[in-house]
């Protein structure tokens, strides 16, 4: 009876070492790597040029096409807290200054577009990226910030505040 592990005939096959390339000099590696190199800054060049060609996904200044859109109600805002709200890829601050006087602030600070936050120990809007902050009214107090808040257009209807677009 022949033995299922070893081939007939005591022949044993010879086993096949996969040839191992020679080392690499260092001409050959400096080839390859700058090689590499160029490719990968060709790739990121390419990769950037299709990005500054194509629309953002998301409004950075302010020009979301949504249209009308109800942000807050007039009962769920009290005098002189800002509400954050979302009107369409954009955020905007809505503030009540009386019982019959509103206004609309798009959130996105006027310097670089970081989201304003409401500090209600100061009653100031401040960005967390390059310390500009503004008043109630959205005037500039500091920072690098060009100009005041960009305002919101808005109207007043049944008792929601609808913005229809932002400045900016």
């Amino acid at each position: 009876m022949s033995d299922p592990i070893r081939p007939v005939g005591d022949e044993v096959p010879a086993i096949s070492h996969p040839e191992v390339p020679p080392p690499m000099d260092r001409r050959s590696f400096l080839v390859w790597a700058a090689a590499a190199s160029l490719g990968a800054s060709v790739l990121f060049m390419g990769a950037t040029v299709v990005q500054a060609l194509m629309p953002p996904s998301r409004s950075i200044e302010g020009k979301t096409k949504v249209g009308k859109l109800a942000v807050a109600k007039v009962t769920e805002l009290e005098v002189g807290v800002p509400k954050l709200a979302e009107y369409g890829d954009d955020v905007v601050f809505v503030v009540k200054k009386d019982e019959s006087t509103f206004t609309v602030f798009n959130a996105a600070c006027p310097h670089v577009r970081c989201k304003l936050q409401y500090n209600s120990a100061t009653n100031e809007f401040d960005c967390p990226c390059h310390a500009s902050s503004f008043d109630i009214n959205g005037t500039r107090l500091g920072g690098p910030a060009p100009r005041d808040m960009y305002a919101g257009y808005f109207e007043l209807t049944n008792g929601e505040i609808v913005v229809s677009g932002l400045e900016g």
